[in-house]
């Protein structure tokens, strides 16, 4: 497991149930799958963005999660 997958799985173990991970890293589908479980099954929600910015000062920001 890469990285960003290890983070939402050390994460996850101190995570409240209701709580929610943002994450915004860069990785594989199945990375993102694997971080999504580790979370979802410490009771918390996993939302996964991206930045996309567009001008100076400015950084919107497009979020997912699951329906849960």
């Amino acid at each position: 497991m890469f990285a960003s997958g290890l983070v939402a799985q050390e994460a996850a173990k101190h995570m409240r149930k209701g709580a929610f991970f943002l994450d915004l890293n860069s990785a594989s589908p199945a990375t993102k799958q694997q971080a999504a479980t580790a979370v979802d099954a410490a009771g918390a929600h996993c939302v996964e963005a991206v930045n996309t910015i567009r001008e100076a000062g400015f950084a919107p920001c497009m979020a997912e999660a699951s329906a849960d």
